[in-house]
């Protein structure tokens, strides 16, 4: 049995109501600010993952905890980061082995965390060529055009 695609569907004026998906109005999605726990690097990397994902228009409601998770990893390793500048990436423990500073495990979860929740965001590079596009509008059929445009090629409407 051949199944009709959505779009097909739509051309058709078949598709049911119901399974119609809603799409949120413009702009919505945008109005939340970066949450005031993060510090300076947290919120920058909010404010950029926010723009781009608006300029591509495939910014929605539900990529707010993503983006939060995201925003607070980077946050978390440049804070591990500017630890391990400041007292050193080795130090000598009370038996006197030299060991790694703590901070550098947090630091190395940190970075990893912000990768794959950047993957799913599709805000670098790699990710976002590998996305799919974002479903486009398709016109909506017309018989009557098609017809008209077959005997007068040149006119447009």
């Amino acid at each position: 049995m051949n199944k009709l695609s959505t779009a097909e569907k739509r051309k058709r004026k078949t598709l049911e109501k119901s399974r119609e998906r809603k799409k949120p109005a413009p702009g919505i999605a945008t109005k939340r600010k970066a949450p005031s726990y993060l510090q300076q690097a947290g919120k920058t990397a909010w404010e950029d993952a926010v723009n781009q994902l608006t300029e591509r228009n495939v910014l929605d409601n539900a990529d707010f905890t993503l983006l939060e998770e995201y925003a607070s990893a980077v946050d978390m390793a440049t804070q591990a980061r500017r630890l391990i500048r400041a007292e050193g990436l080795m130090y000598e423990d009370k038996n006197g082995l030299t060991r790694r500073h703590p901070a550098f495990s947090v630091w190395k979860m940190s970075i990893e965390q912000a990768q794959k929740m950047a993957a799913k965001l599709t805000i670098t590079a790699y990710d976002r060529a590998r996305a799919p596009a974002p479903e486009q509008e398709e016109e909506e059929y017309d018989p009557v055009a098609e017809i008209m445009a077959r005997w007068h090629p040149n006119s447009n409407e």
